[in-house]
């Protein structure tokens, strides 16, 4: 039996992070080096959609237990800014995806599109995570 039900949350949302990292990766991995061999046009698109999809899972899922424990006073924290890292990763992913005109053609890759990496927003979350379980075991009453 666990003792602190936040501390088994927080790892719940770790295991989650990391599994969508690991899908993320493995879709992007995908896109990059199966792209224009295997997917045609339309599949490439989709990818970015359900990778974005994804994405936001990430962010809502497993970044909810450390939005909700992160106060305003500790905005400047480590976790915290791992948590800014992930929404200014998924925020530039989502742009890439909406307005993908918007970025210069030096950004692009073979096929035209915006680079994108979304599973960087799943690993950003895990670690903040990972390091608000630590501060959380270092201080058990954080």
């Amino acid at each position: 039996m666990n003792s602190n039900p936040q501390r088994s949350t927080l790892k719940r949302s770790i295991w989650a992070a990391v599994l969508l990292a690991v899908v993320l990766a493995l879709l992007t991995a995908s896109h990059d080096y199966l792209g224009g061999h295997v997917f045609s046009g339309v599949w490439v698109a989709r990818l970015r959609w359900i990778e974005l999809v994804l994405a936001a899972l990430a962010i809502v899922w497993p970044g909810w237990a450390l939005m909700a424990r992160l106060r305003a006073r500790e905005f400047f924290s480590t976790p915290a800014a791992g948590m800014m890292a992930a929404l200014a990763l998924f925020c530039y992913g989502l742009l890439a995806v909406l307005i993908p005109d918007l970025w210069p053609p030096a950004w692009r890759n073979a096929d035209g599109a915006v680079a994108m990496r979304f599973e960087l927003v799943a690993v950003a979350i895990g670690l903040a995570l990972a390091m608000e379980l630590l501060r959380t075991r270092r201080n058990p009453r954080a």
